[in-house]
């Protein structure tokens, strides 16, 4: 409970019985967590958007322990904010990758000609290595086009999603009769 300026009395109300503050047997996280239940925000729903493939399957892990020991359960609004932000993530994925991809094609890989080191050892061994580069350059280029069409043809197919479509079921999709 927030403190209420106009109610002078507000920390009696927020704590009733003052003689069993100093009293109480608070317990720590290892001893209520398996009877805990887990109500996650949007946020915590989009952090996989932004984390390792082995950050996701812990991820996976924990909410599949949690959703079979009954511990889990998701407010319908967050699902539909989930659904409203989970456009957004995948829009700065593939920004990123689209800003990659200009990157690499903003950059100069050419090596002049210069009549004078031609014969030189050296110098054709560095024209050798900038062709090298350039098919490189090439070769990611192609790839990040493949990987920009990957994420376009996604529909609710990501890793992401396809996770939440296992785990976030209907039985712990929870609507919150609150009126407005």
């Amino acid at each position: 409970m927030s403190e209420n300026k106009s109610d002078h009395f507000y920390l009696e109300n927020t704590f009733p019985e003052a003689d069993k503050i100093f009293s109480f047997d608070y317990k720590g996280i290892d001893e209520i967590i398996k009877e805990c239940i887990f109500v996650f925000d949007t946020n915590v729903l989009l952090i996989p958007f932004d984390t390792s493939k082995k950050n996701i399957s812990e991820i996976k892990r924990i909410f599949k322990g949690l959703k079979n020991n009954n511990q889990l359960f998701v407010p319908a609004r967050v699902a539909r904010e989930f659904a409203k932000n989970r456009g957004k993530k995948l829009g700065e994925l593939f920004l990123k990758i689209r800003q990659t991809k200009n990157q690499l094609n903003s950059g100069h890989f050419k090596i002049d000609d210069y009549p004078l080191l031609e014969d030189h050892k050296e110098f054709k061994k560095l024209k050798k290595t900038f062709k090298k580069g350039i098919s490189v350059v090439k070769e990611a280029q192609e790839q990040l086009e493949n990987v920009e069409i990957l994420i376009k043809e996604w529909t609710w197919n990501d890793n992401v999603s396809n996770m939440y479509t296992e785990i976030f079921t209907s039985e712990i999709i929870i609507e919150v009769k609150k009126s407005e």
